[in-house]
């Protein structure tokens, strides 16, 4: 498990410029600029281009001692590299702005980077670690209300039940999430609604409920539309497309597959990248492409190692390993099942059962 100290300092990430060398103050106005266009990239899903702003950002809230636009930096910052996959930067930057937030005394900023470490552990597999910062800014967001950033936590909660496989819990989050959400004004209200809904969709698969998960897409397909958002729209098209494949309706998937990946190539996504080369290539599985269906598994799985995210990497393994041993290649298969039950014996996951009978059934 990795825990960094929030005493240390890590200006490398973030372009500080020794105190020694002469600076070149940023003015107010071309701070907030960076600010706006930082906003802007993330929410069109460009993470890296997003993520250039936020360090600029970072270096001239430090240069101007602004303790409030530092905050704010830090927390878009630390997002962008938990969605480019970059752990252990978003986790070192987090620390990092809950002690300058603690120190400004901003309570509700607090909650925010709090919010922020539930999210990078969770996408890392540490669950354990994710609900407990979850549940310290909930204890802030008791006193301090702030309706949106509530509403996301509930649905982040959710997600920690789906992980376990505990559907009635993790319906309860979501759905409180979305009635929560619901009373609020905005598109950025809207974008989590979206994202309640496509996590109902991924519960729903996960439980083999795939015609009610394509309900739930499809919500989540009207709100992205609705608020003309690439980012949120790849999801629920990428799940559909994977609910038809499990219903053997292959033609309908490639299609939903095809305009996600239209999608993709606008954003900075490489966790959806690695999952729609997935869900192509255990197409062209079905379909009796098995070159082509090897090139797509073995993009996939490059992709998911060096992102280094357990989950992500897991569902590659698991398609990868079937297909190999469904080919004549035993050996190699079972040699990533067993690999597919390392990672779900370490995060003490749901679906470790499941890996350890596939992992028998084809190492005899």
């Amino acid at each position: 498990m990795f825990r960094a100290d929030s005493s240390q300092k890590y200006y490398i990430y973030i372009g500080l410029l020794p105190s020694t060398m002469p600076v070149k103050k940023k003015s107010t106005s071309s701070l907030k600029d960076l600010q706006k266009e930082g906003a802007a990239l993330k929410e069109r899903g460009q993470w890296e281009a997003a993520s250039n702003k936020f360090s600029k950002l970072i270096k001239g809230a430090r240069e101007k001692k602004d303790v409030a636009l530092f905050l704010d930096a830090a927390i878009g910052y630390g997002d962008c590299e938990t969605r480019r996959g970059n752990f252990r930067v978003a986790v070192e930057t987090f620390l990092e702005a809950l002690k300058a937030a603690e120190t400004f005394g901003d309570s509700l900023k607090k909650a925010a980077v709090l919010r922020g470490l539930g999210y990078v552990h969770w996408r890392k597999g540490d669950m354990s670690m994710a609900i407990e910062y979850y549940n310290m800014a909930l204890e802030i967001l008791a006193s301090n209300k702030d309706q949106a950033l509530l509403g996301k936590i509930h649905i982040d909660i959710g997600n920690i039940y789906t992980a376990v496989l505990d559907a009635r819990n993790a319906e309860a989050q979501y759905n409180r999430g979305i009635d929560i959400l619901r009373e609020l004004d905005g598109d950025g209200a809207k974008f989590d609604m979206g994202r309640a809904y496509n996590n109902l969709c991924s519960l729903n698969m996960d439980l083999g409920h795939f015609a009610r998960a394509i309900e739930f897409a499809e919500k989540g397909i009207g709100i992205s539309k609705e608020i003309n958002d690439a980012n949120s729209l790849m999801w629920p098209l990428l799940n559909i497309a994977e609910s038809y494949t499990h219903l053997n309706e292959n033609e309908k998937a490639k299609g939903y597959l095809d305009e996600c990946m239209g999608l993709i190539k606008l954003t900075d996504d490489k966790v959806a990248l690695t999952a729609v080369l997935r869900v192509y290539a255990v197409i062209h599985f079905k379909d009796g492409r098995k070159d082509k269906a090897k090139e797509y598994f073995m993009k996939s799985l490059d992709i998911g190692r060096d992102l280094e995210i357990p989950e992500v990497l897991a569902y590659t393994l698991k398609e990868y390993g079937i297909f190999l041993c469904e080919t004549g290649k035993t050996d190699e298969g079972v040699k990533m099942l067993k690999e597919l039950v390392g990672i779900y014996t370490d995060f003490k996951s749901a679906h470790l059962e499941e890996a350890k009978k596939l992992y028998d059934k084809y190492s005899g």
